[in-house]
């Protein structure tokens, strides 16, 4: 297994593969999935071999916070390391001091698995989202 970061300057190498990953894991809005890629600051994706089986990207003002958004890895692969693999590698190739995430609260098993990734659960914090009509 082995994770490559790929920075803006090589998201057109790697756009396809970004989308196909992102349709294949469920997420079928083609449009949408490119401009998120085109506006991340970083991607990572986990390969087996050289078949790309999981993508996660990073948003960041490379400075003060970066956000770890959209890791998904392909269901057939899953816990087999390639989601921890990837979420670590995101983590580390960051230029910022707070380093987060957000997943389901409802999802225990989630967050024992961020836990186990090396993740902590902020402490005072809340998540707030714009309502959607």
């Amino acid at each position: 297994m082995e994770v490559k970061i790929f920075r803006k300057a090589d998201y057109d190498k790697i756009i396809d593969i970004g989308v196909d990953l992102y349709s294949r894991m469920g997420f079928p809005d083609e449009e949408r999935d490119r401009r998120a890629i085109l506006n991340s600051s970083y991607i990572g994706i986990i390969y087996e071999d050289t078949t790309p089986v999981g993508i996660g990207r990073v948003i960041s003002d490379e400075a003060s916070s970066s956000f770890i958004v959209d890791v998904n890895i392909l269901k057939d692969r899953r816990r087999k390391g390639f989601g921890k693999a990837l979420i670590v590698a995101l983590a580390k190739n960051a230029n910022s001091k707070n380093i987060m995430l957000t997943t389901d609260p409802r999802d225990s098993g989630l967050a024992q698995f961020y836990k186990k990734a090396g993740f902590r659960l902020s402490e005072g914090e809340f998540v707030f989202e714009w309502p959607q009509e």
